[in-house]
Parts: structure tokens; sequence; C-alpha cells
């Protein structure tokens, strides 16, 4: 074995470790990400499973000259706060929006701190 063969085998080590410090780098800052994206799909999640409602009562009005085409009254019977200006619903194929919130449209019950509020807390019923 000669110079030739220690002189290959170091210039091959000194180009592997340049190769290995442009990638770990590069990897690293990947598993971060994704890291990131895992911990934001966790937290949907988690949101997700800790919503719930439930629909106490729906009644249908006929009046032609009346703005409201129905009441639903719904219970958050979860542990997330909501938004009552984000709330809609879905009954029969029929699209029913809150709309934007107004005092005079949106009820909560069981809340008489924020009665007229766009927060809906949990265990209140929205109108």
């Amino acid at each position: 074995m000669g110079f030739s063969t220690s002189g290959a085998v170091l210039i091959i080590l000194v180009g592997f470790l340049m190769a290995v410090s442009v990638i770990v780098p590069t990897v690293f800052s990947v598993s971060s990400t994704t890291g990131d994206a895992f911990a934001t799909q966790n937290d949907q999640l988690r949101d997700q499973q800790n919503t719930a409602l439930t629909i106490d009562s729906f009644h249908h009005i006929d009046e032609s000259d009346s703005d409201t085409d129905a009441i639903v009254i719904i219970t958050n019977d979860g542990s997330n706060l909501l938004s009552v200006s984000e709330t809609t619903a879905v009954v029969n194929g029929h699209y029913y929006p809150v709309g934007p919130y107004t005092e005079a449209t949106t009820i909560i019950d069981g809340d008489t701190e924020r009665e007229h509020s766009n927060v809906w807390a949990p265990g209140t019923q929205l109108e």
C-alpha cells in the first residue's frame, strides 16, 4: 500500500464528511418541520374530539314575511368555546347559516353574563 492508496482513502473520507455536513442539517430541518405539522394536526384532532353538539329542537317557520326560516336550539356539550358567527347547520339538505352575529338573531341560554355574545361556552344553548 503506497501513498496513492492512502491519498485516495483520504480524498474519499473528506468527500464523505462534506456530503454528511450538507445532508444532516437538511434532515434535521425536515424532521423539525414534520414534527410541527404533526403537532398542529394533533391539536386539530383534539379540538374536534372535544367538540360535541346536541340538537335539542328544530322549528320550521312557514311565514313568508319573516326573515327567519327556522329556530334551532343546540347545546354545546363539548369542552371547547365555540364562535357563534362561525356556526352553521344543514337540516334535510337545507343550509341554515347563523349569518352575521346580531343580538336579535343569536341568543345564548344558560349563560347570564354572555346572553348576547359571540362566544358559545360549553353547557350553554344557542338559539
